[in-house]
């Protein structure tokens, strides 16, 4: 992953089991390290991925366990350019695979 946003979220790492603090990479939005938080709405106009205003879209996150260093696959959602969840990638959406990084669920 080249330049990226990050949201900071907590969770429960699947390998460890441990309550972690993470911070998820993802691009889409102004790609410029800017940090984010669920709710927060992301920021357009420098180094864009993607295009403001799509209804859904699902973008592909990474993380490593700060604890046990185990790399996780996230889905970082955002409705209406607002981030409204971080999920362990659920395999339904071959993010990877995408040049983009990211789909738009709903235009």
């Amino acid at each position: 992953m080249g330049m990226f946003n990050t949201v900071e979220v907590a969770a429960v790492c699947p390998s460890c089991k441990n309550e972690v603090n993470l911070k998820v990479q993802f691009s889409y939005g102004d790609v410029w390290q800017h940090k984010y938080r669920i709710g927060d709405y992301i920021k357009w106009g420098g180094n864009n991925v993607g295009t403001p205003g799509h209804r859904r879209v699902v973008t592909e996150g990474v993380e490593a366990c700060p604890i046990c260093n185990s790399e996780l696959d996230y889905e970082v959602w955002l409705e209406n350019d607002k981030i409204v969840a971080v999920k362990l990638a659920s395999g339904t959406y071959n993010l990877a695979a995408t040049p983009e990084g990211y789909i738009v669920i709903e235009d």
